[in-house]
């Protein structure tokens, strides 16, 4: 009996050596949460949870069950979260250690989802402000929001009514110049952002107010011309003559003289936006003192047609040999106004032979300063302004 009871007891203590040998029970584990760096929706988000250190045991991680992630993310065995959130969410997860020899710990850890930032503009298109041919315009299409440094073009293919131009700032200006309804795209840019497109409007009406458009005359095409003066004569650039000390009264500091010559022609051409009547006005002097003009003796035409005008009296107390000072001379006739057509337009001045140089019996010209042209009508002309270089 007492052999039996000695055997026993040497059992039971060769038992228990062998299972604390063989790390047998449960054993402890230490796992304590965290609060987790935060994510984006729509951006890949890993974290780590694995945060047990065991004695050479693998451990594994699990959600406890009825626990969820946000959709898009998932736990691996080994305790990283990762994926791509596809929702926004604040989320308070259990997730349970396990390792052989050891009791299960859990942990509880906390992190953010947010939504992504907005990588869409908001840009909205209108009619903007009504403008008018002649008169200067200014809008802005600058409105989008959603970020800042916007920048904003108009799309290829699109039309901004002529004379106008859009900045990056999306500023609209310049002077439009014909009439109509105008219909574009805006687009608009930012860094990180998609661009966005947007339709706009604008009005441009006929201007009622009247603008005064000048041609100088030695910016026209003197090639050919030539003639006399109160002494000696000049040709082509020779012809014009520099108001050096103002007393003239030259519009442009310069004028054309030495016109004394019968059938000797100046043509001012220019283009007009539209069919109108308007206001001709020649600025003219006189280097013989006071002489009247008339249709014989000089010829205004305008796109070929002659121009019956009343007689212009030019009172110039000037001596001889010098140009007085330079007069505006409305062109009045039975209309009081001149007829100018939509496009090309031709202004003709032309010395008729005549004998109003009384002195030698020749022929008399007139100094010749601009002409001016009011009308409600965009005009435009191709000056050649070399024609005064180095005078």
């Amino acid at each position: 009996m007492k052999n039996k009871q000695f055997l026993s007891i040497v059992f039971t203590m060769l038992l228990t050596l062998v299972l604390v040998a063989c790390g047998g029970g449960n054993k402890e584990m230490t796992y304590n949460g965290a609060y987790l760096s935060q994510g984006t929706v729509g951006v890949e988000y890993s974290e780590q949870v694995a945060r047990v250190e065991t004695e050479g045991a693998t451990v594994t991680y699990a959600l406890k069950s009825g626990d969820k992630l946000p959709n898009g993310l998932t736990l691996s065995s080994d305790g990283k979260i990762t994926g791509k959130p596809t929702e926004a969410a604040t989320v308070e997860i259990t997730v349970v250690a396990s390792a052989k020899g050891f009791k299960d710990a859990e942990a509880t850890f906390i992190f953010t989802i947010i939504d992504a930032p907005a990588t869409e503009l908001t840009f909205n298109g209108k009619a903007l402000e009504k403008g008018a041919t002649g008169a200067s315009y200014s809008a802005n299409v600058g409105i989008a929001t959603g970020t800042s440094n916007i920048k904003y073009a108009l799309k290829s293919g699109s039309v901004l009514p002529t004379g106008l131009s859009i900045n990056e700032a999306g500023l609209i200006v310049g002077t439009p110049t014909k009439e109509g309804t105008y219909k574009f795209v805006v687009i608009a840019s930012a860094k990180d952002f998609d661009s966005k497109e947007a339709e706009f409007s604008i009005v441009i009406e006929k201007s009622t107010t009247a603008t005064t458009f000048i041609m100088e005359s030695e910016f026209v095409d003197l090639t050919g011309k030539g003639g006399g003066g109160w002494s000696g004569s000049a040709r082509e650039l020779n012809m014009i003559g520099k108001d050096e000390d103002g007393n003239n009264q030259a519009s442009n500091g310069y004028f054309v003289a030495y016109t004394h010559a019968p059938n000797l022609s100046f043509e001012y051409k220019f283009i007009s936006d539209s069919s109108v009547q308007g206001d001709l006005v020649l600025r003219l002097g006189s280097d013989l003192g006071s002489v009247t003009l008339t249709p014989d003796a000089f010829e205004i035409k305008l796109n070929g047609t002659v121009i019956n005008y009343t007689a212009i009296n030019l009172l110039s107390d000037a001596t001889m040999g010098s140009v007085g000072v330079f007069e505006d001379f409305k062109i009045t006739t039975s209309s009081n106004k001149i007829n100018i057509l939509e496009g090309e337009n031709v202004l003709t001045l032309t010395v008729k032979e005549n004998t109003l140089f009384p002195s030698r019996g020749d022929t008399f010209g007139p100094a010749m300063d601009c002409v001016k042209i009011t009308s409600t009508a965009i005009l435009s002309w191709n000056p050649l302004l070399d024609n005064t270089k180095g005078r």
